[in-house]
């Protein structure tokens, strides 16, 4: 797998407009069957049971993990044709803004300007490679792939929670062989 990176585990991209929403990791908030039921009585006498949620397959992101993702890679995207990384930067995280220059981006990203096509982010949906996870530091971690002409965009990224949304701190974007659908 080709995968660029900055030496200091990933790079922050772009901040996302999505908002945080604190049951990210089983997203309950975006399934009407995972809602809490009313607790008026005339709700409770003509719901008596409830199905239990629908399961999620693992390496489908939610409608919002999706947005993250495309956003993200797409922002990447434009960075890398126009070679300005300010919005970027500006847009990104305060961890990750604190740490590198729009100087340092358009250095770290050389590489994947010349090799690495993000445009397949807007088209085609992106598979997680291993269930969305907030870590210790309440950071959200996303990692996966995107098909892309035979091969796939692999991605990793982390987003950090910043005045109620998500801010992307830290990217890493590389190719590699087709994700199968079996895992």
């Amino acid at each position: 797998m080709t995968r660029l990176a900055f030496p200091l585990a990933f790079l922050a991209t772009t901040a996302l407009s999505a908002t945080l929403v604190t049951a990210i990791a089983s997203d309950e908030s975006s399934h009407p069957a995972a809602k809490p039921a009313s607790t008026s009585p005339a709700r409770a006498q003509s719901h008596p049971t409830r199905k239990p949620p629908l399961s999620i397959d693992s390496s489908t992101p939610t409608p919002q993990q999706t947005y993250l993702i495309r956003a993200t890679l797409l922002a990447l995207h434009d960075a890398n044709r126009t070679g300005n990384y300010t919005v970027l930067r500006d847009a990104a995280g305060p961890t990750f803004q604190s740490r590198y220059s729009s100087a340092d981006l358009a250095i770290a990203f050389s590489k994947a300007r010349a090799s690495i096509d993000l445009a397949p982010a807007a088209l085609s949906a992106p598979r997680l490679s291993a269930p969305a996870t907030i870590n210790q530091q309440k950071a959200l971690i996303l990692s996966g792939a995107i098909p892309a002409n035979g091969s796939s965009l692999r991605f990793e990224m982390e987003f950090e929670p910043v005045a109620g949304h998500w801010r992307l701190a830290a990217l890493a974007v590389g190719t590699g062989p087709a994700m199968t659908a079996s895992r």
